[in-house]
């Protein structure tokens, strides 16, 4: 008897041809290739300020999170960066293990945070978790371990901006998958009450 697709059914199957294509053309290649479309249409939905995605991106996006975290990762530069091009993020998607990529990441993500003077494109950072909490609606009712990346970004992007809910999405991504390293980041900070020397700045003003 044929099983119905669901969205779960239909990530499955992406992840399964990521892997796939890993074990046939090595993992950077397949990555590339595998990034290409989902992350120019991210790109392009952040640079124009509205969600552009079709549901096929998206679930091929949490599939891909689900294997990679540096997939994960290309999102977060790419939203944190506002001027990080399209190759610069396909390059962190694929290769995120790169010398010249993890010096790139290191260093956003390290200002990004250190820099009393930071100021977040709002709009893109909007528009993002738009696609993140899409992400999260695809999956309607079947919210399971390919909900925990989606959830972690959101959680990590509104933490960063402090934006309601990082507590909630970090809580719901270790629910899901108890090991969701970047959602335990985001609880701790947000218990011991660490943010960002921007929003110290702005919030001592």
């Amino acid at each position: 008897m044929t099983q119905p697709t669901t969205a779960t059914t239909t990530i499955q199957a992406a992840a399964r041809q990521l892997t796939s294509m890993r074990r046939e053309q090595g993992v950077k290649k397949a990555d590339r290739a595998y990034c290409a479309t989902p992350c120019a249409q991210w790109l392009d939905s952040l640079n124009e300020g509205r969600d552009q995605t079709s549901l096929e991106t998206r679930q091929r996006l949490t599939a891909g999170m689900s294997i990679s975290l540096a997939i994960r990762d290309a999102l977060i530069l790419s939203t944190v960066d506002a001027g990080c091009h399209f190759g610069a993020m396909l390059a962190s998607a694929a290769d995120g293990h790169a010398p010249s990529t993890a010096r790139r990441m290191y260093r956003t993500l390290r200002t990004a945070f250190d820099d009393p003077l930071w100021a977040p494109d709002t709009q893109r950072v909007d528009t993002a978790l738009d696609i993140l909490d899409a992400m999260r609606r695809d999956l309607a009712s079947e919210e399971n371990e390919y909900a925990a990346q989606p959830l972690a970004v959101s959680a990590y992007l509104r933490w960063w901006t402090e934006k309601p809910g990082a507590l909630e999405k970090a809580m719901r991504a270790l629910a899901v998958q108890p090991d969701t390293t970047l959602a335990a980041i985001v609880l701790t900070a947000l218990d011991h009450d660490i943010a960002p020397a921007h929003l110290i700045n702005r919030n001592n003003q």
